[in-house]
């Protein structure tokens, strides 16, 4: 059985929940929902007009998909705000995040971590809503912590290791648009 970080679609969604840990950090990763700038849109847009482009309530749908070799584009930051997001984006954080917890309990399978009776018997209802779920499944990792501590936090390390990595990863692409005064363009492929 596949360890769920191995994943991809659980790698992109946990990044996601990662950028918007915090009211602050998603204010930063937001600025790439603004419009591209006009010089920009006009040679993706062409023959479109930016005026029509601005009109769109929805920028990325704005572009053709043949653009880009058939890809999406989503957003923009100038310069000023690539400098702006790598100055201020405080990295390495290690918030609680749902899709961690639910991987740890998925991860579950493999480790044979064991359980209580009555949080196995919780476990196993299959009645639970989202929120419910989320908070038998937060239970079940203080458990874990609290009597199989280091492997247990060996496999949440797991996670923010990739997290991390791909933090600094994303950074370092940030970091050399900012030294060659570009700005970032995102793109969904």
């Amino acid at each position: 059985m596949l360890d769920s970080r191995v994943l991809i679609e659980e790698g992109v969604s946990l990044w996601e929940e990662y950028m918007a840990r915090s009211l602050q950090v998603k204010a930063l990763w937001d600025t790439f929902s603004q419009p591209a700038p006009q010089p920009l849109a006009d040679q993706l847009l062409a023959p479109r007009k930016y005026q029509d482009y601005l009109a769109s309530s929805r920028y990325p749908e704005a572009f053709a998909r043949t653009i880009l070799h058939n890809s999406d584009v989503f957003g923009f930051i100038d310069h000023e705000e690539t400098v702006h997001l790598i100055t201020n984006l405080p990295t390495m954080a290690r918030p609680d995040l749902e899709g961690i917890v639910g991987g740890c309990v998925r991860d579950r399978d493999n480790k044979k971590w064991p359980l209580p009776p009555d949080l196995e018997q919780l476990y196993r209802k299959q009645f639970y809503g989202e929120l419910q779920s989320l908070d038998v499944y937060r239970s079940m990792c203080a458990y874990w912590n609290e009597h199989s501590h280091e492997e247990f936090q060996s496999n949440v390390d797991t996670y923010y290791e990739w997290l991390h990595r791909t933090e600094e990863t994303m950074l370092a692409r940030f970091r050399y648009a900012a030294e060659h005064g570009w700005g970032m363009i995102e793109i969904c492929v």
